[in-house]
């Protein structure tokens, strides 16, 4: 956002100075400079009269008139003699018929007819008043540069202010708060940009719903042919059958058996999503807990589970219903790629209590990392295929920790595998109602 506000003051300078440089283009080279010209005629006007003067007055008296006016106009006088002048001053002042001239702009050299003497006027640049009209000169461009520049700043702070408040709208948006909107008043909106992002956060929100209501209907619908296959293929399993219809019934169980787990999915998270329910949060300390869990998963495998208990209790306030859940789809995706060894840490800081699964598995490539916990997302690409499961259980993960006010993270493992991290507050209140990720 920085780099808007900064190039847009830029391209207000760049216009600002070029405009200068093309009014002083099309006077002084394009066209003529009406002003030189004024000034010329009045240089030829003053030594015409000075011409009358001298012809009724000594030189010595002309001369006195002449310093009298220098003097006056805070000017300085100097009479020099033709063939001390200047070269280019001598060359023009060859032609008898040219009395007055201007040397580089602010010097007027000029001479009395029939006269070889020459006299030369410039600007007392030491005088009071000629500094007070420079100082004036120059506080103008002060002024005008100022001017300009707090324009600018102002201009960029009204753009700013209604740009913050579109970003922050945005970003809450983001972040699942479907509710937000920007607001249309003149003093806030940008164009119509706050009334089309109300257009498109309408269209998001209604097609979020229209998606949360089709998967929990679809989940539900097929539960019913889900439970008739099943009920058929066990009485089709009851009957003497060949062997290859045997085994084939058997697959067709397996697979409706697989099938009943993604849809308890579908609607587990589906219900986590939806929220509107009150946690039952109850105290536990984390490494008893994990004890007790760790001797559970010891009996559904093979790998090496260890548990790094920390040296400090630890003591959580969650809902330990969704709190196993989650713990337990973690650890339960690690038993898919882990190849030995799965490791078990808790530590703690002043506000979190960090869980830490690490497995000594492939890994999961840090391209994947910001996608991993969306619903369905597959990382085939970092994990044997075959063990993805149904999409969800990551998905769900994230859910239960945004309904705790938590974090989930992954990351590289000192095992050489993937490290899931779990960030819980220490201190929670008593009850909470479960609001994060309403539908709009």
């Amino acid at each position: 956002m920085r780099r808007i506000y900064f190039e847009y003051l830029i391209g207000l300078t760049v216009i600002f100075l070029v405009s200068i440089y093309s009014y002083a283009f099309i006077v002084y080279k394009l066209s003529t400079d009406y002003e030189y010209i004024l000034r010329d005629h009045q240089a030829e006007a003053y030594q015409q009269l000075l011409d009358v003067i001298s012809s009724v007055k000594t030189e010595t008296e002309t001369l006195d008139i002449i310093q009298a006016y220098a003097d006056k106009t805070r000017q300085n006088l100097r009479v020099v003699n033709l063939s001390s002048a200047p070269q280019l001053v001598q060359h023009v002042f060859s032609d008898p018929n040219i009395n007055s001239y201007y040397y580089d702009e602010d010097y007027l050299w000029f001479r009395l007819s029939n006269s070889r003497t020459l006299y030369e006027l410039s600007d007392n640049k030491d005088s009071f008043l000629r500094q007070k009209i420079r100082f004036e000169n120059r506080l103008i461009w002060v002024f005008a540069i100022t001017g300009f520049a707090l324009s600018g700043l102002f201009l960029v702070w009204r753009i700013k202010r209604r740009l913050n408040n579109l970003e922050q709208v945005t970003i809450s948006f983001s972040n699942g708060d479907l509710y937000q909107r920007a607001s249309e008043k003149n003093s806030i909106k940008l164009g119509t940009l706050n009334k089309s992002f109300n257009v498109m956060a309408d269209k998001i929100c209604d097609l979020i719903n229209s998606n949360k209501s089709l998967t929990n209907a679809v989940a539900h619908e097929l539960r019913t042919p889900i439970f008739r296959i099943q009920w058929q293929a066990d009485i089709l399993s009851d009957l003497e059958l060949p062997a290859a219809q045997s085994k084939a019934v058997a697959r067709i169980i397996a697979d409706t058996e697989e099938m009943e787990d993604m849809v308890d999915e579908l609607l587990y998270y589906a219900r986590l999503e939806r929220g509107g329910s009150e946690l039952q949060l109850q105290s536990i300390n984390i490494n008893e807990w994990l004890q007790e869990r760790c001797e559970f998963w010891r009996k559904e495998t093979r790998l090496e589970l260890v548990h790094v208990v920390s040296a400090i209790p630890v003591g959580l306030n969650v809902d330990l219903k969704l709190f196993n859940r989650a713990v337990d789809n973690i650890v339960r995706n690690a038993f898919k790629f882990a190849r030995t060894k799965i490791v078990i840490e808790v530590w703690s800081s002043d506000e979190d209590v960090v869980i830490e699964i690490h497995d000594d598995g492939k890994g999961v490539g840090s391209e994947h990392w910001p996608y991993l916990f969306d619903p369905f997302y597959s990382a085939n690409a970092a994990r044997n295929k075959g063990k993805t499961g149904h999409g969800l259980g990551l998905a769900i993960v994230k859910q239960v920790c945004d309904h705790h006010g938590a974090r989930v993270s992954v990351a590289d493992s000192y095992l050489n595998g993937a490290c899931f991290s779990l960030s819980f507050p220490r201190q929670r209140a008593r009850s909470m109602s479960v609001n994060a990720h309403q539908s709009c």
